[in-house]
């Protein structure tokens, strides 16, 4: 097998690149406090202007969510549970994702990996066209040899074809 050059490369170091990613954002659920706490509040939008997920949102009510859910969480609350209290007080249109779409790693990797490999698909297939291109047309490599009967062939699809005119 050949090297890999050129957009072909690039998307083989990207696809690699975001399965490391990917992997090494793996948890076990059980995570600190802090991480349980910026989960919800990575899923959760600040439901002053509904713009701005928690984590990132600069409000009196986000900072005072902040401090509920961190609580809650210290409490022993799972952080599905949080999340399920806000959205019962504030609707579903507080949730920054749908409830079905996780950006945990398989959740990620199944939005990200048909992408990456649509993408891959593509570089090799340019890549084997340049190759066919540089190669020159294809020869038609060396006649067949004449069979016997083909003459009679030739003269009925060409009274075949005459008839049709």
């Amino acid at each position: 097998m050949g090297t890999l050059t050129g957009s072909s490369a690039r998307a083989l170091v990207l696809l690699v690149a975001v399965l490391a990613a990917v992997g090494g954002g793996c948890s076990s659920g059980r995570g600190s406090v802090e991480d349980r706490t910026a989960e919800v509040e990575r899923r959760v939008l600040s439901p002053c202007c509904y713009m701005e997920p928690l984590l990132t949102h600069a409000s009196p009510l986000a900072t005072e969510l902040r401090a509920e859910i961190a609580a809650r969480i210290r409490a022993g609350e799972a952080p599905g549970a949080v999340e399920a209290a806000l959205v019962s007080r504030y609707g579903e249109r507080v949730r920054a994702l749908p409830p079905g779409l996780d950006l945990e790693p398989f959740g990620l990797l199944a939005l990200t990996l048909p992408v990456l490999l649509a993408l891959l698909g593509l570089a090799l297939w340019r890549r084997g066209r340049r190759r066919r291109a540089r190669a020159g047309p294809a020869s038609a490599g060396p006649p067949l040899p004449a069979l016997p009967g083909d003459d009679d062939l030739r003269e009925r699809l060409d009274d075949e074809l005459a008839a049709l005119d």
